[in-house]
């Protein structure tokens, strides 16, 4: 069956520019899937000059519906994250949309805006629940530190909220297996098929990339072609080994890692081999990030162009993770560009790569620096766990096979 569907899709960040893991999904998914379907995207604008990257969109979707940020007040029942994403304009618009252009599914992206679904004038239903974590408190509030009455009295909030909304859905999609299981076990009746996260492997690949960012090669991670955001030059690794990382620091995981890893790990590294330096790629720095440069094997890019000559010139690539769970993006952007990853459970979460083959996984911060030391000093060993890395990507995280596989639901229901 060949049925081309007639899709809602409702999202709750404007999908352009890709700047962190969800949009870059998002993004990606439109992009390689849009001619499977006609995709009706729906989206909150929350800047006047998003309005201008709708003409690009439009090349991957029939039509675009742009919905200005109003919130409307919720009472303090529903969690803190669905009050903030609630807005009686949206809920129009998708019904709207539905009727005048004879929708045939709704899809929403994001359990905080689940609620929509009330609103999907009785037509087919999927949701994806890209981080099932929050269902869990030891992974969604990592740290004792964090485990306060006031974040326990929320997650349970959001729980209720979330196993209540999600059995409204036809469908729901998880990215990894792991988050099926798991949901499923919370709702042993629902409908959930895993989608994974991926990467554009064509793009990113180290035979693609020059030794320069060119410009406006890579829309996301927040920075005007041709510029990144600390001054205007382009940074480029020294001499030594350089260790690199990449993510939108507003984003409380990505900052989260980035501190534990300076404070906690780098020491450890820099205390062996002096001549490293770190990369903090991506945009948004926020106070903590950007305190990090107090350390002299520390640099802070803010936003660039282009990632990939960071990654091409990196030696290692450091992910930490702490908090949250899905795939990382990033990770896979690194092993498809060729970079030997180093990170623990949390971050190889959902990516089946295996310890010494494709990855590196490590449980505490000393055996994360002695990793990632050894991995230095051992330029045979790098290149090895790269290759491998750059396969297996190759083979399960291409983004156009994981388009065609969502294509294949959407015809399915």
């Amino acid at each position: 069956m060949n049925k081309k569907r007639r899709v809602a899709l409702v999202v709750p960040y404007f999908p352009y520019p890709p700047v962190h893991g969800g949009i870059v999904r998002i993004y990606n998914l439109l992009k390689f899937m849009g001619h499977m379907h006609d995709i009706y995207l729906i989206t909150f604008i929350q800047r006047q000059e998003q309005l201008l990257h709708i003409p690009g969109l439009k090349k991957y979707c029939r039509k675009v519906f742009p919905v200005s940020f109003s919130k409307t007040p919720l009472d303090d029942s529903y969690p803190y994250a669905v009050r903030e994403f609630y807005c009686m304009g949206m809920a129009h618009t998708i019904r709207r949309v539905i009727k005048q252009e004879k929708i045939d599914l709704l899809h929403i992206e994001y359990a905080i805006i689940a609620g929509y679904v009330n609103f999907s004038c009785g037509i087919k239903t999927i949701l994806t629940q890209h981080d099932t974590s929050d269902l869990f408190f030891d992974r969604s509030i990592h740290n004792r530190e964090l485990s306060d009455k006031n974040r326990y009295t929320e997650w349970k909030k959001l729980v209720r909220y979330e196993t209540n909304i999600c059995g409204k859905f036809n469908k729901i999609i998880t990215v990894t297996q792991k988050d099926k299981n798991e949901l499923q076990a919370v709702l042993p009746s629902a409908d959930i098929e895993v989608v994974p996260t991926g990467v554009d492997t064509k793009f990113f690949s180290r035979a693609k990339t020059g030794g320069r960012a060119t410009s406006g090669s890579n829309p996301a991670y927040g920075c005007a072609a041709g510029r990144d955001s600390a001054g205007g030059r382009t940074f480029f690794p020294a001499d030594g080994f350089n260790l690199t990382y990449v993510g939108h620091y507003h984003h409380y995981p990505n900052e989260d890692a980035m501190v534990y890893f300076c404070k906690k790990i780098l020491p450890l590294i820099t205390g062996k081999l002096p001549n490293v330096k770190l990369y903090i790629v991506g945009s948004g720095p926020t106070e903590k990030i950007l305190k990090l440069q107090e350390d002299r094997h520390v640099r802070v890019t803010g936003g660039v162009p282009d990632v990939r000559p960071y990654l091409k010139n990196s030696d290692v690539f450091v992910a930490p993770s702490r908090v949250g769970g899905g795939i990382k993006g990033k990770i896979l952007e690194a092993m498809s560009m060729g970079v030997p990853v180093v990170t623990n459970k949390l971050g190889s979460y959902g990516i089946e790569a295996r310890h010494g083959k494709e990855i590196i996984i490590t449980d505490t911060p000393g055996e994360f620096a002695a990793e990632t030391v050894k991995l230095l000093k051992n330029a045979r060993r790098r290149k090895g766990i790269a290759v491998n890395a750059r396969g297996l990507v190759e083979r399960k995280y291409d983004w156009r096979a994981i388009a065609k596989r969502l294509a294949e639901i959407y015809r399915n229901m």
